[in-house]
């Protein structure tokens, strides 16, 4: 499965954080960007095994505040899945990148 992560949302103190097992994504958004006793988390899990070659992805029912899975095809067999990533705080960025002009508007991983 390959993984594009593209910036939705402006809320900067809510994250959301995945976690991959097969061709099935657990979506965990946590309100306040932060666990600890103040936050509140809402988990959705999507099983994406049941998209064929060439299916068109009409969305998914979610009860998240935002769709995580924005777009998800399977071409020559390999799943292709583009993930809502949350834009980070400046404080957040400076500590995770070290350089407070730094921007991504897409990653790209492969989950193996």
């Amino acid at each position: 499965m390959k993984i594009i992560y593209t910036l939705r949302g402006n809320n900067y103190n809510d994250d959301i954080a995945y976690e991959f097992d097969g061709e099935t994504i657990t979506a965990k958004y946590i309100t306040n960007g932060k666990i600890d006793e103040e936050s509140t988390t809402q988990t959705d899990t999507f099983d994406l095994s049941v998209i064929a070659e060439g299916d068109k992805f009409e969305g998914v029912e979610t009860n998240l505040p935002i769709d995580p899975i924005v777009d998800a095809y399977r071409e020559d067999g390999e799943l292709y899945v583009k993930l809502a990533w949350m834009p980070l705080k400046l404080s957040d960025r400076l500590k995770k990148f070290g350089d407070k002009s730094y921007r991504v508007n897409v990653m790209e991983y492969e989950v193996v």
